[in-house]
């Protein structure tokens, strides 16, 4: 009778079944097809689904589940998606040679502003056809140069670093100053030119040197042109004249 008693207290009251702690683990979980993670895909709560991974996890950040930020040359926020190179993250070493093209910069235009100091090497050049300082040169082409017009005034100033040919024309009688910025070993010719008046002197500074210690005397005809050539030393231009052309 016990047992009836029993039985029938089970019954009514139901069968309740307690499932230990630790009890359920990743082993009991079976048929769990590849690519899948399991949690919910459906909206509200629920038992438990199979979520299809297809072509990769993709996290967004419209949901609880996110990327967390990325720290270091390259950045991004939390729940993200955009992604920055830190300023100076790549650097010269981290480029192999001519892995820069024109074709991949932004506005395909690369200027000085764009290149690091000593970023560009010898190494890194191509110098097939290109003139290396310190080495002899061989032109077959004409070697121009545009002559640079002097101001003609009381005293007349000549820079040398702006070119090598320089023209004047005398409107007057005039005082050549010294030149500024000469180069040793380097040559240099300047056309003086008399006005439509004529009869206009020039005087030199002391920077100029002549043969027997006599600067010319220029042509006076009015248009006349004469030319002087001048050779450096670093300290003084030593010249010679061809006159009244």
């Amino acid at each position: 009778m016990s047992r009836a008693r029993d039985l029938s207290k089970l019954l009514t009251d139901g069968i309740s079944t307690v499932i230990p702690d630790n009890t359920v683990n990743l082993t009991k979980i079976q048929n769990v097809s590849t690519d899948r993670l399991v949690g919910r895909d459906t909206a509200g709560t629920g038992t438990l689904e199979q979520i299809q991974v297809t072509g990769g996890l993709e996290f967004t950040d419209t949901g609880s589940l996110r990327t967390s930020a990325f720290t270091g040359d390259v950045t991004k926020a939390a729940g993200g998606t955009a992604l920055t190179i830190a300023a100076g993250a790549v650097v010269t070493a981290d480029l192999a040679d001519s892995a820069v093209t024109t074709a991949k910069i932004a506005d395909s235009n690369v200027t000085t502003a764009k290149i690091a100091s000593s970023a560009v090497t010898a190494a890194k050049v191509d110098t097939t056809g290109v003139a290396v300082l310190g080495t002899a040169q061989q032109y077959t082409r004409t070697h121009n140069f545009t002559a640079t017009t002097l101001t003609d005034g009381t005293n007349i100033a000549w820079d040398l670093s702006q070119n090598q040919v320089a023209i004047v024309t005398l409107a007057g009688n005039r005082a050549l100053s010294n030149p500024t910025n000469q180069v040793n070993g380097a040559v240099y010719i300047l056309v003086v030119k008399q006005d439509s008046t004529g009869s206009r002197t020039l005087s030199f500074g002391t920077t100029y040197k002549f043969p027997s210690g006599t600067a010319p005397t220029l042509s006076t005809g009015a248009n006349k042109v004469d030319v002087l050539t001048f050779i450096s030393d670093g300290t003084n231009l030593y010249g010679v004249s061809s006159l009244n052309y």
